[in-house]
């Protein structure tokens, strides 16, 4: 309930820019995901700039236009590429997201890092 709160809270006050600090962690899958689908929907309504931090590769593929993948501290871009596939087309453990997923684990992983 917490986390639908703060998520309502969110968009209580129109703003331009929208901080989200891990805010889908710590509830069950299913309801993580509803949070996410709620996010997006009102997302869609207002279109704020979000800039959110997350550790959870899915949720930033699924939730991301853009995503900037950072090093432990000091942090540096490792990074930087465009999730060009539109929202409504994507889907959790999916084709559409695979390739953004993989390029995000091998970052995460240290197996692969792009060119700096």
């Amino acid at each position: 309930m917490r986390q639908r709160l703060s998520l309502a809270r969110a968009f209580a006050y129109p703003a331009d820019i929208l901080l989200l600090d891990e805010a889908f962690q710590s509830v069950d899958l299913k309801t993580k995901i509803d949070l996410m689908d709620a996010f997006l929907e009102l997302w869609r309504r207002e279109k704020p700039t979000v800039i959110s931090v997350t550790h959870d590769i899915e949720e930033a593929v699924y939730l991301a236009d853009r995503v900037v993948a950072l090093s432990p501290r000091p942090a540096r871009v490792l990074d930087d590429f465009r999730i060009e596939v539109p929202h409504e087309k994507r889907q959790l453990g999916s084709e559409s997201t695979i390739e953004a997923e993989a390029r995000l684990y091998k970052i995460a992983l240290g197996k692969s890092l792009p060119p700096e």
